[in-house]
């Protein structure tokens, strides 16, 4: 009975310890897939700040500024109203916002038509835009331009967006709550 009693203990013991031996490899894997992901997306913000002060830099070579004259003349600001006028027009019936890679809204229908990836995203109702995840979003405007005033275009609580430039549909769902209140409950605290 003694050698029946030593297997049983054996093979409790066994499944104990391997049992708490996958709990801390997986608590263990579980931090390490965390530190990874903050890294893979602070990598990518940093190389978005860089492409987009490499834009900022082109823009000023294609359109150097001129120099402002002292002496104000009112035929100069009606001609650069005219074709400032020329210019929003054109942009308006060209679309030229898909041209120049600016995120624009698009319908609920739209949403993941071109094969984009897909992102949801939550607008807290004290101004935080936020991934699933409880990632801040710093470049609102690089990242979905000027949608979140497009609110009840066409749902009530929630925006749809495209970003050709990062081949990218996202879904904005606003959030009555307040960031603060709903950070606790993300995978790791913000």
């Amino acid at each position: 009975m003694s050698d029946f009693k030593s297997v049983i203990t054996f093979i409790v013991g066994t499944g104990l310890g391997g049992a708490g031996a996958w709990f801390l490899l997986k608590k263990i894997y579980e931090k390490r897939f965390d530190e990874e992901l903050i890294s893979v997306k602070d990598s990518f913000h940093i190389r978005e700040e860089e492409l987009n002060k490499n834009i900022m830099e082109l823009k000023e070579k294609l359109y150097p500024k001129k120099e402002e004259d002292d002496t104000p003349d009112k035929s100069d600001k009606k001609e650069e109203n005219v074709s400032k006028g020329k210019y929003v027009k054109y942009m308006v019936d060209n679309d030229i916002s898909k041209v120049k890679n600016i995120p624009y809204t698009i319908s609920p229908d739209d949403f993941g038509e071109k094969g984009y990836a897909e992102t949801t995203l939550t607008y807290y109702i004290d101004g935080i835009l936020a991934d699933d995840t409880g990632y801040i979003i710093d470049d609102v405007e690089g990242m979905i331009g000027d949608a979140l005033s497009h609110f009840g275009e066409y749902e009530k609580d929630a925006i749809h967006c495209r970003n050709d430039a990062k081949r990218c549909d996202y879904e904005i769902l606003k959030d009555l709550r307040r960031y603060a209140d709903v950070r606790k409950s993300f995978p790791r605290n913000m």
